[in-house]
């Protein structure tokens, strides 16, 4: 008998992939990405989990945020690893509130992502290769060159 696919099974899985070491087709990705979820609804973007957070530095718009108030940094692994909650809506300026994006769309009109890229935290910022060094973090997929679904992966030292 057939399993029930979602979406969410089908990242899983790519993800174990990644973590395994194993190189797997963009297109492929791509492809399983895009797959619908049981009953014909997408869950990318169905839901936008956001918090409030207090900044201890200024934090730019669109940058990775970690539970302390601070600018996520794969290469600092002590003040980092374990603490990123997801990413900048806005600009937070130190020692003011701000909301973080923990899970679902985030659209920057100016990224330019290629449609199913994996994104990670590499340095203080959000890439589609993950550092060489520090620690690595899934942090979410694109869904258009604008568009990214945040759906943050565990960490794990490099």
């Amino acid at each position: 008998m057939p399993q029930n696919v979602t979406t969410d099974s089908i990242r899983e899985g790519l993800r174990n992939l990644y973590w395994s070491k194993k190189r797997f087709d963009a297109a492929f990705a791509k492809a399983m990405l895009e797959l619908p979820v049981q009953g014909g609804a997408k869950s990318d973007g169905d839901a936008i989990v956001e918090v409030s957070i207090s900044a201890t530095e200024n934090i730019p718009e669109f940058a990775p945020v970690t539970s302390k108030g601070k600018v996520a940094d794969s290469a600092n692994a002590s003040q980092s690893m374990g603490r990123v909650i997801g990413i900048a809506r806005e600009a937070i300026a130190d020692g003011f509130s701000g909301v973080v994006i923990e899970s679902g769309e985030v659209t920057n009109p100016g990224w330019a992502w290629a449609i199913g890229d994996l994104l990670f935290l590499n340095g203080t910022s959000i890439a589609n290769s993950p550092p060489e060094s520090g620690f690595v973090q899934f942090i979410g997929s694109a869904k258009s060159p604008t568009t990214i679904v945040v759906d943050l992966g565990p960490p794990t030292l490099l």
